[in-house]
């Protein structure tokens, strides 16, 4: 049987997606399955606090600068002009952003394919890796399906990777980067097999659940949860934050006590036994950090950065404290 070669039409977005692009370009160079290979990927923004800086998305720098076509589109019926332009006859979505309008998967000759990094249905959504993080799961994989016309990972799942463990030290860079090459690799598979011609569905082993969008709001530390809750969250979310009560003073303009943002960064468990009232910190002069009291124990701070300053050491932080809240109670607080 004379197998079609592939023209592929690569959505994509980030450092997930670069990897399993990476993954094709190779398999493309090495074989005649496929025979061209154009990125689409979302219109340059300005980004930045002026909004000046123009910098593209990782997957449309990794295209250009391995010589490969990349076009733009920001809306279902740009996706759907690219028809009259180019030939396709796969689509392959990963971490593209938005739904694969069913005009054009339907003029795919065979569909198209999504690589999700998480054993579906199990963390069906947008941030399936910040959930594996922030639930403090053990493990987590990648999953290769259809893509659905109307709906998010709801597509046939084609082919699964092994559990994959998330280890103690992982955060969201370290394990996007190991899920992104047995992403790829899984890709390479479905290509390789032809699993994308005749699709014979898995039988889920996960029960389904939603990863749902992550939101600024996410990155409050609620301080009676656990030590391990809140760095779990900061390996999924990064920096994160919390608040601190200022007291009425002339230089704060204000009559009544304020609330003041603090950044949190560099955050570890502490297991020595160490207890606090909840949010309650104080300096660890040996160790350069701020203690802060959790639901089960203490939390160590390396860097904070209170609002409309830089970030700080430790040291330099509680130094300062006391002349920037008008010698405030020394508590993180929870502002709703």
């Amino acid at each position: 049987m004379v197998i079609k070669p592939l023209q592929i039409a690569f959505f994509g977005s980030d450092r997930f997606s670069v990897a399993a692009l990476d993954h094709v370009l190779r398999l493309k160079a090495h074989t005649p399955l496929i025979e061209s290979v154009h990125v689409i990927t979302r219109s340059i923004k300005p980004k930045g606090r002026k909004l000046v800086t123009y910098e593209d998305l990782p997957v449309g720098l990794f295209a250009a600068s391995n010589g490969v076509s990349v076009l733009r589109a920001d809306s279902p019926s740009e996706i759907n002009r690219l028809l009259d332009q180019f030939r396709f006859n796969l689509a392959v979505a990963v971490s593209y952003g938005q739904l694969i309008p069913s005009h054009f998967i339907s003029a795919m000759q065979f569909g198209g394919l999504n690589v999700h990094p998480s054993l579906l249905p199990k963390y069906s959504g947008s941030s399936p890796i910040h959930y594996a993080l922030i639930n403090d799961d053990k493990f987590t994989g990648v999953s290769v399906q259809t893509l659905h016309p109307t709906k998010f990972d709801r597509g046939d799942i084609l082919l699964q990777s092994q559990p994959v463990e998330i280890q103690d030290t992982d955060n969201y860079t370290s394990l996007e980067s190991k899920l992104g090459d047995i992403g790829g690799e899984a890709l390479t598979q479905v290509l390789n097999q032809g699993l994308y011609r005749e699709t014979k569905p898995l039988v889920p082993q996960t029960k389904y659940s939603t990863a749902f969008k992550i939101n600024t709001s996410m990155a409050q530390v609620k301080w009676d949860q656990t030590s391990r809750q809140i760095r779990r969250l900061g390996d999924a979310l990064g920096p994160l934050h919390t608040y601190v009560r200022c007291n009425p003073s002339k230089k704060l303009n204000s009559k009544s006590p304020v609330y003041k943002r603090v950044i949190l960064e560099d955050l570890k468990e502490i297991d020595n036994g160490v207890y606090a009232e909840l949010g309650v910190f104080s300096l660890d002069r040996a160790t350069n950090t701020i203690t802060a009291g959790t639901g089960d124990g203490a939390l160590s701070i390396g860097s904070l950065t209170f609002e409309c300053c830089k970030a700080e050491d430790a040291n330099s932080f509680y130094k300062r404290f006391p002349k920037r809240t008008n010698k405030a109670d020394f508590q993180f607080t929870v502002v709703a």
